[in-house]
């Protein structure tokens, strides 16, 4: 939760990192469809959406399983048609 509200639009962590790692995520995923490693057409701000899942996760509870889960939802939803 703390991650969540201190990562969320509108704050200066949002403002003075987004942008970058988006940008950086959507060079990786170019990189990786040209080497056919993963779909065409990814979207880099999509990709993050889905991960964001992992923000929601309690670290008291069994957060190990669901981000394990979590990863191989989206994995599978990279992978190439």
């Amino acid at each position: 939760m703390a991650l969540r509200a201190a990562s969320r639009n509108g704050t200066e962590l949002f403002a003075e990192t987004y942008e970058p790692v988006v940008a950086a995520l959507g060079r990786l995923l170019v990189a990786a469809e040209a080497a056919g490693k993963v779909r065409t057409g990814l979207n880099p701000d999509e990709v993050i959406l889905a991960l964001a899942g992992l923000w929601e996760l309690d670290p008291a509870g069994d957060w190990q399983t669901q981000a394990q889960q979590l990863y191989q939802l989206v994995f599978a939803g990279l992978r190439p048609d």
